[in-house]
């Protein structure tokens, strides 16, 4: 399934202004200064589903079915623990301004469009992985073409600053670095999942 949908796609570079949105609004508001914390910041939102509930789209043979209706106090309980864990971080802003860009991302890759991710927030990018899963069925083409494409951006991004910090003397950052590329690497690819078999082998 991944061959066909691939080579079957023109892809076009993007005229840039979707990340280049991104980087408006991170420097307007510092996000410099808490870059290290936003890849957990994602993870801590992706644990409320309802901060993402509305970008499912129904599977194959499933009747749709408007997202539940969650308690205000379900609501709030993200944000306060945000503030918390987060001080100092308009965490409302940030969810919705990367939420936006992703979906966006998302969209333009169903038209073909490659939006290449800004080198200071793809740590932050890359935990929005997730989403995708969230949108599209193992059973869909883009299911396989957009995670394809964010590994391929995960892999670039990382590359860089691994070669970045080769010219560094700071062996903690070239550590890092490596990490974080191995941590990548080493992850499944989202149509070995047990669901994804499942749905696939019909077992």
């Amino acid at each position: 399934m991944v061959g066909p949908c691939r080579g079957s796609t023109k892809w076009v570079k993007s005229d840039g202004l979707l990340m280049e949105k991104l980087e408006k609004v991170a420097g307007k508001n510092k996000w410099i200064r808490i870059r290290d914390q936003l890849p957990l910041l994602m993870s801590h939102f992706r644990m409320h589903e309802h901060l993402y509930c509305d970008m499912r789209r129904p599977r194959p043979g499933e009747i749709f079915q408007p997202p539940r209706t969650y308690t205000q106090e379900e609501r709030d309980v993200v944000w306060r623990l945000a503030k918390i864990r987060f001080p100092d971080v308009d965490h409302q802003e940030v969810w919705y301004t990367f939420k936006m860009i992703f979906q966006t991302y998302m969209d333009d890759l169903e038209m073909g469009i490659e939006n290449p991710w800004p080198r200071l927030w793809w740590l932050a990018l890359e935990k929005l992985r997730f989403l995708v899963n969230v949108r599209y069925h193992p059973l869909e083409p883009y299911y396989y073409i957009v995670h394809t494409k964010i590994r391929e951006e995960v892999q670039r991004c990382s590359i860089f600053v691994t070669m970045m910090t080769r010219h560094t003397a700071d062996k903690t950052q070239k550590s890092n670095a490596w990490g974080n590329q191995v941590r990548i690497d080493s992850e499944p690819l989202p149509w070995d999942t047990e669901e994804a078999k499942r749905l696939l082998t019909g077992n």
